[in-house]
């Protein structure tokens, strides 16, 4: 059976710290989405909505650096379900993103800013300004 495959365009929630796991930088993280309407009686209306995710390896030391709370990011990825016994004994079903993908939306703002370490996985756009190379 294959998982299924979604695509969510919002904000990181909380600051994204890595973890080593056997090894392996592991990285969870939420990402807040948002529906606007005007119900019935005219009021505007607006619900959050948010989703957890986990990324592995390269993608999650990229995460880390470039994307700050409040960040606009695209992520792509497979659902996965996974159930765990929490502290008070119940059985927990837990729904999250397991990231394969991810982008920017709006500028790029790097959270650590070293010029001596280049970027993991992906690199940020360069700044537009005059001093780029394209001609028009």
């Amino acid at each position: 059976m294959s998982s299924a495959k979604v695509m969510i365009l919002g904000n990181v929630g909380q600051a994204p710290v890595c973890k080593d796991v056997n090894g392996q930088k592991a990285l969870n993280f939420s990402v807040a989405t948002s529906e606007r309407y005007t119900n019935k009686a005219g009021e505007k209306v607006e619900n959050t909505h948010w989703h957890n995710c986990s990324a592995w390896g390269k993608t999650a030391e990229f995460i880390e650096r470039y994307f700050a709370k409040g960040a606009g990011i695209f992520v792509v990825g497979d659902l996965v379900n996974r159930k765990y016994t929490n502290k008070d004994g119940h059985e927990v079903t837990a729904t999250e993103v397991k990231v394969a993908e991810v982008d920017f939306v709006g500028g790029a703002k790097p959270v650590q800013s070293s010029p001596s370490t280049p970027p993991t996985g992906n690199t940020p756009p360069p700044p537009a300004g005059k001093d780029d190379d394209l001609p028009f």
